[in-house]
């Protein structure tokens, strides 16, 4: 994959509030997500996200698939 081709160090995502994400950081944040979205939701379940456009959306989005959980994305700006 690209983290194994590019480098797990190597950034991928960047905004002005928390700064740069790598591959490493993005799998590890989103993984922790992903566990706390497997305690309060069911499988398969849709989840509602309503975030600006930041890193955070990113880590949420990675963090529901690896949780099996079906991402409902809500326009913020609405």
């Amino acid at each position: 994959d690209a983290a194994d081709r590019i480098g797990a160090s190597h950034p991928i995502l960047e905004d002005v509030v928390s700064g740069t994400l790598n591959y490493r950081k993005l799998f590890i944040g989103a993984r922790v997500l992903g566990r706390r979205f497997e305690a309060v939701t069911a499988p398969d379940e849709a989840v509602g996200v309503l975030l600006p456009n930041a890193n955070g959306v990113v880590l949420s989005l990675v963090g529901l698939l690896s949780a099996s959980r079906v991402a409902a994305m809500i326009n913020y700006t609405a």
